[in-house]
């Protein structure tokens, strides 16, 4: 017979307990995965997008734009489109490089209308860039989280263990 979950039974608050550090513990695990994959796909697309084939494209949307959070908080970024075609099909990216960074000093290096040449993967044509190459701050970054919701997710698992291992 499974054991009824009430306040009044010390064994069952242990149990909630454990259940949810190793829960939690469990997220963070999978979330740096996620940081992970990112950081890793950003860094091997860098690393290659230099040795992609290459088309001309156009600019068609620069713009610097501002954004706010709930407080009110905020910051410039750039909005930059560009579209070119490969195999006779259109295409439109806004990656200027591989750092997830929108530096407000784009919209003046590619202001709208300005020819540009384009780098794209020849697997995926969808993936294009107009700077090759990849950028040690935005790896840095995904590595970081990766590292800091691993540990973390781990050190709630060992809370999760210990509580268990005290309680009992």
């Amino acid at each position: 017979m499974a054991e009824k979950i009430n306040s009044e039974n010390p064994h069952s608050m242990i149990n909630i307990g454990k259940i949810i550090f190793f829960g939690f513990g469990i997220l963070c695990i999978i979330g740096s995965l996620f940081f992970a994959n990112k950081g890793y796909k950003q860094f091997s697309y860098g690393k290659n997008s230099p040795y992609w084939p290459r088309t001309d494209g156009e600019i068609i949307t620069s713009e610097e734009k501002y954004t706010s959070d709930s407080r009110g908080r905020g910051h410039y970024y750039s909005e930059i489109i560009f579209e070119y075609v490969v195999d006779g099909i259109t295409y439109t990216s806004n990656k200027v490089d591989f750092s997830d960074f929108k530096s407000t000093r784009f919209v003046k290096e590619y202001p709208r209308g300005r020819r540009v040449t384009v780098y794209y993967n020849p697997s995926n044509p969808n993936i294009a860039v107009l700077k090759p190459g990849f950028s040690s701050k935005g790896h840095f970054l995904f590595i970081a989280f990766a590292i800091f919701f691993f540990l973390f997710g781990i050190g709630s698992i060992c809370l999760g263990i210990k509580y268990q291992t005290a309680n009992e």
